[in-house]
């Protein structure tokens, strides 16, 4: 129940930790959720519905009225339009989402003559900052997890994960840069105009020009790791640079990979009581292996799937995947996902199994003291002998190549089990 000396409101929330419904003043509000979107509510005997794509797009009332949302970089809501593209309503946010709402002038009057509002009667709209749902009634905003109060640049509760130092720290203090949906972790923001197309492969580096979505550009085969992004140089209208690598869509292949551990986009996704970038290498292999063999899954579903079936994890008293996947637990899942997987734990056997080019994983000590723990790959065979590691390293943006199995096991532990994967 919250307080705050004009009105008093009460939240209840569903099994999975998303709120259900929250009454004001004795006024109830009903949610309905797509996964952890809201894309309705009702309000006693009135209803709203969202429409959703990868992002917010628009509502239409119990009255009939359809608005359309323009959003920006952040996925901020900054303009409401009718459908036939006439503007009601736009907003404008400070660094960190304090909202206000410009109300636009009659027809032959000087915007200059009117100035941000707050919000007014007519347009009913819950979103603003980074799409999301703000209470009018608190001015909180609701993420999923905790609630964040813009005027303040931070959450109202601690980090129920207990990320980093400061658990109260919103987007890491950077929202330039970072947003965080969950109330969890930050997420890299999509430049409204597209992608920066840099002089230098860091986050401060200089911009030579905004890219829009859909532009061509030449990949040169080159990826870095720096400051905690990865970074694809490019060739574009007669210049070299830089653009974050997950901003890149061009033929290469390598665009769907997502080569090591540390990869931003999956490094702090939770496996058991650890995340994937202390104990994922085997989820990692086994995705860069669907993905090679035009099977493509996805990570989240990944990680769900070897939490779930039985065999799958390490097992320890009271301790959930602190070592990870175990190598049987590979092939169960490969099997449970309808692919042919061949297998040895014979070293002796490697080589009868390395005849013919395909997709492979291969789980080894990374020593040959036991105490180092094992580390798990996917790569490809070539008809020359030669392999392609994918996550070679626990932090590899990029794949590597090595004249043989053997040459990328040298001074390495035992290998512990081959794995083919069709």
């Amino acid at each position: 129940m919250y307080y705050n000396g004009y009105s008093e409101s009460k939240y209840e929330y569903n099994a999975a930790g998303l709120r259900k419904s929250k009454s004001v003043n004795g006024e109830k509000t009903r949610f309905v959720y797509s996964g952890g979107d809201i894309v309705g509510e009702i309000e006693s005997e009135n209803y709203y519905i969202y429409y959703r794509g990868t992002e917010l797009l628009g509502s239409r009332s119990y009255e009939g009225i359809t608005s359309v949302y323009r959003l920006d970089g952040h996925g901020s809501v900054i303009g409401i339009f009718t459908p036939e593209g006439e503007e009601l309503k736009k907003y404008e946010y400070d660094d960190f989402g304090s909202k206000k709402t410009f109300v636009l002038p009659p027809a032959g009057e000087s915007t200059v003559l009117y100035q941000w509002k707050a919000e007014t009667e007519g347009i009913h709209n819950p979103f603003g900052y980074t799409g999301e749902y703000t209470d009018e009634e608190t001015g909180l905003i609701y993420l999923r997890n905790r609630y964040y109060a813009p005027n303040e640049g931070r959450f109202i509760t601690e980090d129920p994960i207990r990320d980093g130092l400061n658990w109260y720290v919103y987007a890491n203090n950077n929202p330039s840069m970072f947003i965080d949906p969950w109330g969890l972790a930050n997420r890299y923001v999509r430049l409204a105009d597209g992608t920066a197309f840099k002089s230098e492969a860091d986050i401060n580096g200089n911009v030579i020009e905004y890219l829009q979505y859909g532009a061509t550009v030449d990949y040169t085969g080159k990826k870095i790791w720096k400051n905690g992004y990865s970074w694809a140089q490019v060739s574009y209208n007669g210049n070299t640079g830089w653009v974050n690598a997950k901003d890149l869509r061009t033929s290469d292949p390598n665009k769907n990979y997502i080569f090591g551990q540390s990869n931003e986009n999956v490094a702090d996704k939770k496996y058991g009581d650890y995340t994937i970038s202390y104990n994922g290498c085997e989820l990692v292999a086994i995705y860069n292996a669907l993905v090679n063999i035009d099977a493509p899954m996805d990570f989240d579903k990944l990680i769900s799937d070897a939490e779930n079936t039985k065999g799958v994890r390490w097992s320890l008293p009271g301790m959930k995947s602190v070592f990870g996947t175990t190598p049987e637990g590979i092939g169960i899942l490969l099997n449970n996902y309808g692919r042919t997987v061949s297998s040895t734990n014979k070293q002796d056997e490697f080589d009868d199994m390395l005849t013919v080019n395909g997709t492979y994983i291969v789980t080894f000590w990374n020593t040959t003291s036991i105490f180092d723990g094992i580390h798990t790959v996917m790569f490809t065979y070539e008809n020359d002998g030669s392999i392609r590691v994918f996550n070679a390293y626990g932090n590899d943006t990029d794949a590597r190549s090595y004249s043989s199995l053997n040459d990328y096991l040298k001074g390495k532990g035992k290998a512990e089990m081959l794995y083919r994967v069709q």
